[in-house]
């Protein structure tokens, strides 16, 4: 259900009361660090500006360089995949931080929390679109006539109808060119935020936040670019400033307050001009798709308390401290005017005293009546001066009431811890590094919240590189060919911060450090308990086992003495073998010298009957090859042999038909004779 605009006028109204009261502080607060205050007659009214003066110490104290993202696997195991996207996204921050001016962001975040109180970013995705043309397919589609006959087609790109004309066809497919826009670049920008034009969901802590709203004024291109026709209608009612005072003559309305209002609760971002309350003009799926969804971390406040979000401009802590310094600045200057040389003098003598006091040069004036004068008591006796004793132990004490109470700010603010930080070339190590330690304990909260604000800055655009960022935008940038597994780790949300951890110099350092001491303290504490109880174990006095049980409970206060435990519980699984005798060294050396002479003979004789057996398959196949041969042969004439026979037996069958036909024909003829003898002994028949 989207957000009622309704109710988002309310809750703005009410959230911005609230926001009024503190702009109102924040201003004076402003005008007092520029010295904008004063009489009115073009004079400044005497002051010590200490606010400028602190916040130009405080500043470089909480930021002085550029932060470095550090990336790197959340737990230092074998991850070549986490280990590869750590890399792309380390170094694709370092190339956002050096292509954008990120020096000038943190500056002004300082200012902006050491004037106003509060300072808050906002982090975009900026794509680089250029137009290009591109086939797009259409459907055809039949059209029917009254009685249900084919009218031909007509082409439609999503619903729309598209001219016959405009349509090509290739292979088959019709399709017709559109001019799109591509993304050919894409970056994220990190821009610092005014301080007076944001304003979120009044609530006791941040996470309880529905809404943040992003106000900025846009004139009349900016309004079409961002709701295209819709911005015919809408009125301007502010300056390109945000100032909407009518009682101005000069006054001349050129912008719209436009409200960019990112809802939580929806995961949506809407669009509302103040003058037109009743309706959204733009409403928006969740752009970024990020974890905490608002396109900033928490606002960084200088002052936090557990029950509000209200920000606290710094100054106010030791404002009453700044009003008596400046009161006292103010009579100091007043008594430094009276503070001067003046007297009254005998008007029969003026003229000699007007030469006296005006000569610039040593002079002798000489003088008709001396002894009148010295009658008189001399100059002493003719001039009465002005007492300016008093004016001056009244300046004195006034110097050092404002020493104090510049002392007593200081303390407020931890500048005194800073001024005792300051060191002497010509002082000892130690002593420089004591001075440095103490010096950065009051201001060692405020940077650390400064360098968790720069480190969530850093995170969220990181999640949006790995979120948008295409694989060919990654790799001009980093100059890293991405496999796909990376590109599926670093576009996996869950397991990305499963398995990558983002941090910058600033906030692992401590933690390196840390480390570092704490492991050299447990192995300093290791070989100080092995000392001790290496003789007791060899005077079996105490048990191997038992030494280190009490190793392990000795550790067990140590940060690391949970892997060094870890350690000895493998050693007591798979505990060292003990130190062989010499002799018994000795033995073994040779028996190992006598089976590596076994293996050896071994290796030689399997090598011989490698070889015999080789010989022999080759005499075998010798012998089946003549073997082959002498059957080849035999069956050759046995063939030759078989087709002798039956040749023989064609050629035998065949003289044995002839004779069987020539001993027919001999009979038919010994018959024919036969009959003709017959015939003739017996003519009658």
């Amino acid at each position: 259900m989207a957000l009622d605009i309704k109710e988002f006028w309310r809750q703005h109204d009410v959230a911005e009361k609230e926001h009024k009261k503190w702009e109102k502080r924040a201003d004076k607060v402003l005008k007092r660090y520029r010295l904008e205050t004063g009489s009115g007659t073009g004079e400044p009214t005497p002051s010590f500006n200490i606010l400028w003066a602190n916040t130009s110490v405080l500043q470089p104290a909480l930021f002085s360089q550029v932060p470095k993202p550090d990336i790197s696997r959340r737990y230092k195991d074998d991850d070549p995949v986490g280990n590869s996207g750590a890399k792309i996204l380390e170094r694709a921050l370092e190339y956002v931080l050096d292509d954008g001016d990120f020096y000038d962001f943190g500056i002004r975040s300082v200012l902006d929390v050491l004037l106003p109180g509060r300072t808050v970013p906002k982090i975009r995705y900026v794509p680089t679109y250029a137009t290009t043309r591109r086939p797009v397919p259409v459907e055809a589609r039949e059209q029917l006539g009254p009685n249900g006959e084919s009218a031909g087609f007509r082409f439609f790109h999503e619903d729309t109808q598209v001219e016959p004309a405009e349509v090509k066809f290739e292979q088959g497919v019709a399709f017709i060119e559109q001019e799109v826009e591509e993304v050919v670049d894409e970056h994220v920008e990190i821009e610092r935020w005014p301080w007076k034009n944001f304003l979120h969901q009044k609530a006791k802590r941040w996470k309880d936040v529905g809404w943040v709203d992003y106000i900025s004024y846009l004139d009349e291109p900016q309004l079409k670019k961002l709701l295209g026709t819709k911005a015919k209608d809408i009125k301007f009612t502010v300056d390109g400033s945000g100032n909407d005072d009518a009682k101005d003559d000069g006054f001349k309305p050129t912008h719209a307050e436009v409200h960019e209002v990112w809802c939580a609760s929806e995961r949506a971002v809407y669009i509302a001009v103040k003058g037109v309350e009743d309706k959204w003009l733009k409403e928006g799926e969740d752009p970024l798709r990020l974890k905490g969804f608002y396109p900033c971390p928490k606002p960084l406040m200088a002052v936090d308390t557990n029950d509000s979000l209200q920000p606290i401009p710094l100054f106010t802590l030791y404002q009453h401290q700044a009003n008596e310094l400046d009161l006292i600045t103010k009579r100091i200057s007043i008594l430094m005017k009276a503070l001067k040389l003046a007297g009254i003098y005998a008007g029969s003598e003026k003229d000699l005293l007007k030469k006296l006091f005006e000569s610039d040069e040593n002079q002798m004036i000489p003088v008709a009546d001396w002894g009148t004068i010295q009658g008189a008591g001399g100059l002493k006796g003719l001039i009465e001066w002005l007492p300016i004793e008093q004016v001056g132990k009244v300046l004195t004490a006034l110097f050092r009431e404002r020493e104090a109470i510049v002392s007593q700010i200081f303390e407020l603010t931890g500048i005194a811890d800073i001024e005792r930080g300051s060191t002497d070339p010509r002082e000892t190590k130690g002593a420089q590094t004591l001075k440095a330690q103490f010096s950065s304990r009051r201001t060692l909260t405020p940077k650390q919240n400064f360098e968790r604000y720069f480190r969530d800055v850093l995170r969220i655009a990181a999640e949006i590189m790995a979120e948008h960022f295409s694989t060919d935008t990654l790799q001009r940038m980093t100059g890293i060919q991405i496999p796909q597994e990376v590109r599926d780790l670093l576009q996996n949300e869950l397991m990305r911060q499963y398995r990558i951890d983002i941090e910058t110099d600033s906030t692992v350092a401590p933690d390196e450090q840390a480390d570092q001491a704490n492991m050299a303290a447990a192995l300093e504490a290791v070989t100080a308990y092995v000392q001790a109880i290496a003789p007791l174990v060899g005077q079996g006095l105490i048990d191997g086992q038992a030494a280190i049980q009490l190793l392990k409970v000795y550790l067990r206060k140590f940060k690391w003495g949970r892997e060094i435990e870890a350690t000895l519980e493998q050693i007591e699984r798979n505990p060292p073998q003990p130190k062989p005798d010499p002799e018994e060294k000795k033995m073994q050396m040779e028996a190992q010298l006598e089976q590596q002479k076994m293996q050896a003979d071994l290796q030689k004789q399997q090598k011989e009957l490698e070889l015999k057996f080789a010989e022999m398959q080759m005499t075998l196949q010798q012998m089946q090859q003549e073997m082959q041969l002498e059957m080849q042969k035999a069956q050759m004439d046995m063939k030759a042999q078989a087709d002798q026979h039956q040749m023989d037996m064609a050629m035998g069958a065949q003289a044995h038909q002839q004779k069987m036909v020539q001993q027919k024909e001999l009979a038919d003829a010994k018959a024919v004779q036969v009959r003709q003898g017959n015939k003739a002994s017996n003519p009658s028949r």
